[in-house]
């Protein structure tokens, strides 16, 4: 149980990075806009 648990923490971090990652473009083009 704790084995799945933690893999699924993994993957909720790495899926949280890809978030980020997509994300981060459009927040560094609203800073240079201002």
């Amino acid at each position: 149980m704790s084995r799945s648990n933690g893999r699924k923490r993994i993957w909720f971090q790495h899926s949280q990075d890809q978030k980020i990652k997509k994300d981060t473009p459009k927040m560094i083009q609203a800073t240079n806009a201002n």
